[in-house]
């Protein structure tokens, strides 16, 4: 019945508002019952004509027991603490935060509210990301010893985004290797030391790093690089480990695309390889709503959670540092 149904606030009717709206849209249990935009012509055109819309988060908090922020980062502290302390569950999308400051708030009001919170690291729920998990940690290439990612493209200049607003942006480190370090994680545990070169392709933005370079020493002893970039006219995208008895590659023709993922073992003549078409749809999002959804209704916490989310943010931080001043550092979660 109606009580069962779980009420979703989604805020900012940006890109990837949209694409949470799209996910959310039509599942069993849950509607989308508010979208918030402090441009309430954007609001209006992402909810269609059934759903109320909204240029300020208070209003809507009576119609929503969870919300989703997909706003820009700096704006996540204010709406999360707000939407928590109003007693609503929050699913945030990454980066949680864009500095610690802001990040340990977002934390310690889902602490003391007792709401979940979640952070929307959707590359976990990918096919071609779970896959080559499944291939480490099932032991078929052995200790990992080495991971890379190395994904490149270009941002674009068509229209507005917010990623290049001086006033919101982030750089790409903060932003968008986000989603490389919880993958980082998620293999092979806390990254305990960074080491980095950033470079600002772009002279009009300081403050934009566009290209990273990143070594990362893990936990568990496996070494793991980033090599990303915002700048670049050709695409590619490139994620795997060498392992003491194998390796295994997932690989794409853009920066998120996953086109297959082939392995290979010491004992084997030769690779094998699985195709699919995993592309950033909208079926990562969907499924990463519905685990949110599910802890929702068993009061279960699944990952990635809120400390995930800070996890990440302090890598993101450390790189930043390390590029800095030219040291390695230790993440400071």
């Amino acid at each position: 019945g109606e009580n069962n149904m779980t009420r979703i606030g989604i805020i900012g009717a940006g890109g990837i508002g949209r694409k949470h709206i799209e996910a959310l849209s039509g599942l069993d249990g849950a509607a989308i019952t508010a979208v918030v935009d402090t441009d309430p012509a954007a609001a209006q055109r992402a909810a269609g004509s059934d759903i109320p819309v909204f240029t300020d988060l208070a209003e809507s908090l009576p119609l929503v027991d969870a919300v989703w922020i997909c706003t820009p980062p700096s704006t996540h502290r204010s709406l999360a603490v707000s939407a928590l302390e109003a007693g609503k569950h929050v699913y945030c999308e990454k980066p949680l935060a864009s500095g610690m400051e802001d990040a340990r708030a977002i934390l310690a009001a889902a602490e003391e509210t007792g709401k979940l919170l979640a952070v929307g690291f959707n590359m976990r729920y990918r096919r071609g990301f779970r896959r080559l998990r499944e291939l480490i940690r099932d032991g078929t290439v052995g200790t990992p010893v080495g991971y890379w990612c190395h994904r490149i493209g270009s941002l674009g200049d068509d229209g507005y985004n917010w990623r290049t607003d001086p006033v919101l942006l982030c750089g790409m480190t903060v932003e968008s290797l986000s989603h490389d370090i919880d993958a980082v994680r998620w293999l092979f545990g806390e990254i305990e030391e960074v080491h980095a070169i950033l470079k600002e392709s772009r002279a009009d933005l300081p403050g934009y790093d566009d290209n990273a370079c990143v070594l990362m020493k893990t936990a568990g002893g496996t070494a793991a690089t980033i090599h990303a970039s915002w700048s670049s006219s050709l695409g590619s995208g490139s994620r795997g480990v060498v392992g003491s008895n194998g390796a295994v590659a997932m690989e794409g023709p853009d920066v998120w695309t996953v086109s297959g993922i082939r392995w290979r073992t010491k004992g084997m003549d030769h690779e094998k390889a699985e195709l699919f078409t995993d592309t950033l749809g909208v079926e990562s999002y969907r499924a990463a709503g519905v685990d949110f959804l599910a802890s929702l209704k068993d009061g279960v916490p699944r990952a990635p959670t809120g400390q995930d989310g800070a996890a990440a943010l302090s890598v993101s931080l450390a790189i930043v540092e390390s590029s800095r001043t030219g040291l390695p550092v230790r993440p400071r979660p």
